[in-house]
């Protein structure tokens, strides 16, 4: 059986998030015009920071992490905490929500948004 110290499995998952990172800032930079305007060093930064605000809302997954990521480009970095819209903050809070769910209400109430 294999067994890995703490500092080699810091080590794998921080490897697994620069590549999830990279991967990210890519597909950003092909849906998102203001991802394009992004260095690499702002990209990976901005990514960094929606894992932190991801992650105090249970949203841990890569697929929902980038839908998250996702909001921060379309309503602003800090939509969670300072958005207009007290249904945002609450989704995001609700505890009994499973955090794929809270995105795809979060993602259908952008669309509403749009029209």
């Amino acid at each position: 059986m294999l067994k890995f110290t703490a500092a080699q499995m810091h080590a794998i998952s921080e490897s697994r998030v620069d590549d999830f990172s990279h991967r990210l800032l890519a597909q950003m930079r092909t849906f998102f015009p203001e991802a394009r305007v992004m260095t690499d060093e702002q990209g990976h930064a901005f990514i960094r920071r929606g894992f932190e605000h991801a992650a105090a809302y249970g949203i841990f997954s890569e697929r929902d992490v980038a839908r998250y990521v996702g909001l921060m480009l379309v309503w602003g970095e800090d939509f969670d905490k300072i958005s207009l819209d007290p249904w945002i903050r609450s989704t995001l809070m609700d505890v009994e929500l499973d955090p794929g769910y809270k995105l795809e209400l979060l993602y259908d109430h952008a669309a509403r948004e749009e029209r």
